[in-house]
């Protein structure tokens, strides 16, 4: 409301002025955040043996390494492994910004948790049909049927290309086989790594081939969440085919549950052990976990602010005035029959006099 007269239908040369705002978000410019979910240790280890030179990979998940295609044919298997390793745990912020084609390493909110002056202030779920935000940051006012708006500036504007928080884009890779939504970023760390050497000669072993059911317990997978997808299996070292990655490359033949985790994203895996002759299907039905829920202002239920609060709804005059005509209605009615039956009554007697 202004006290300034404008083109309006409010009376004594006040005008009443009606806007709206809304947050129209540029596509183009919006920033991925992303949450450490969990961290391993990777070593790159040469093997030289005569005139053959080898690099291998090993980290947390892969401890062991077969050198059966470097060394001599008269050993059948000559296996390497990381027994101990001990380094120094560089400490990083929970999120990593991808933005204007930049990473960096800096705390963000967490989703569905908007927090002013941080990023992340103002969210956009996956599928760009919900935008939380803080709406009592925007102030609004009205000068000569003219509106003018003031918000803060969002988080995300006060990052700097060449900032502390800018990191290394060389050490940063998009993990395809997870889908879009997952990158792998390295860190060089000092360290110290014990490694052993065994000479297993397999062909003068007897080894049996298990024996044993394996049977489907449950499966979980979500997306827009922190969480790989999941299959619970019961049922030692069974090898397996399957047309899905997982993090394990062998099955176990134990009698307690446990979990192995798909890497690769898949709904449907098919699991064939040939030891075994048994083929196990998986279905993975994912749950959406990605929605955003609207933010609400909560005022102190004071009395004084309940009858504010009842003063200044709309809603509370439209049912004032529903509730008052009925009973005026009714009353009226009741009235009319009243009266009617007063004169029955009076035409009646005066019948019978």
């Amino acid at each position: 409301m202004t006290s300034v007269s404008c083109n309006g239908f409010c009376t004594h040369g006040t005008s009443c002025v009606w806007y709206r705002w809304e947050v129209s978000p540029n596509i183009n410019k919006l920033a991925k955040v992303y949450n450490i979910v969990s961290q391993l240790w990777m070593v790159t280890i040469t093997l030289k043996y005569k005139n053959i030179s080898k690099t291998i990979i090993m980290n947390t998940n892969n401890p062991k390494y077969d050198l059966n295609d470097i060394i001599n044919k008269e050993f059948s298997h000559m296996p390497i492994y990381v027994t101990g390793i001990s380094y120094e745990v560089p400490i990083l912020r929970k999120n990593i910004i991808e933005y204007d084609n930049h990473f960096y390493n800096i705390d963000a909110s967490s989703h569905n948790m908007p927090i002013k002056n941080m990023i992340g202030d103002l969210q956009i779920s996956k599928d760009g049909k919900d935008i939380i935000f803080y709406t009592n940051n925007i102030d609004c006012s009205v000068d000569s049927c003219v509106v003018k708006c003031l918000l803060n500036e969002p988080s995300i504007g006060r990052l700097l290309p060449k900032g502390i928080y800018t990191m290394d884009r060389s050490n940063i890779e998009t993990l395809s086989i997870y889908g879009d939504n997952w990158i792998n970023t390295k860190h060089r760390v000092s360290g110290n790594v014990n490694i052993a050497f065994g000479n297993v000669d397999l062909k003068e072993l007897i080894v049996k081939k298990p024996h044993c059911n394996i049977d489907i317990v449950m499966t979980y997978a979500c997306t827009y969440c922190l969480e790989q997808p999941i299959a619970v299996l019961s049922s030692h070292n069974v090898f397996y085919e399957s047309n899905c990655t997982f993090n394990k490359p062998l099955l176990s033949c134990n009698l307690e549950m446990y979990e192995i985790t798909q890497i690769s994203k898949n709904k449907y895996c098919r699991i064939f052990v040939p030891l075994l002759n048994q083929t196990i299907d998986l279905s993975f039905e994912y749950e959406y976990k990605g929605e955003l829920t609207n933010m609400k202002s909560i005022k102190a239920e004071t009395m004084t602010d309940i009858m504010s609060s009842i003063v200044h709804d709309s809603s509370f005059y439209i049912s004032l005035i529903s509730s008052l005509s009925s009973f005026l209605l009714i009353t009226t009615i009741s009235t009319i029959i009243i009266r009617l039956g007063r004169l029955g009554i009076l035409a009646f007697n005066k019948k019978r006099i």
